[in-house]
């Protein structure tokens, strides 16, 4: 037998060939995109850190790098500072959009939240609602971010 070649099921199949061919195999699951799971882990942690009004570990963990150049983190936070409170929350629905690149997802987060109202004598009032919340998370380095609506 030749020592460059290896017998599988009958064929002889240069041993290059198939050192390539596993290492391929091995390595393509390493370089691809995060799934469903991942995703919802990181809504379910971003969305904790929103409750929390954690607005600066929102921004630096889960704000995708393409809107922090649009929207710098002093003018984030400084648009946060009258958010309503997030009593809870649960995520209805992730799709991830895989053909794009990079890949995408649209997320459908229900949330209940207490909105701070100026009443029209000058007071305030607050309601407590359900609110859905439509989100876009895209890929950046292997980790979903969520994408800001300007």
């Amino acid at each position: 037998m030749n020592s460059l070649a290896c017998k599988i099921s009958g064929l002889r199949v240069p041993r290059a060939i198939l050192s390539t061919f596993l290492l391929v195999t091995v390595f393509s699951g390493c370089f691809a995109p995060p799934g469903v799971k991942d995703l919802e882990v990181r809504v379910r942690q971003y969305m904790a850190e929103r409750q929390e009004r954690d607005w600066v570990a929102v921004y630096d963990k889960f704000v995708d790098p393409d809107s922090k150049l649009q929207l710098p983190r002093d003018d984030f936070l400084r648009r946060r500072s009258g958010a309503y409170d997030l009593l809870g929350f649960s995520v209805d629905s992730a799709t991830i959009e895989p053909e794009k690149s990079p890949p995408t997802a649209r997320v459908k987060v229900r949330m209940e939240a207490v909105i701070p109202l100026m009443a029209p004598n000058g007071g305030s009032r607050t309601i407590r609602r359900e609110l859905v919340d439509p989100q876009q998370w895209v890929v950046h380095d292997g980790k979903w971010y969520v994408r800001l609506k300007r």
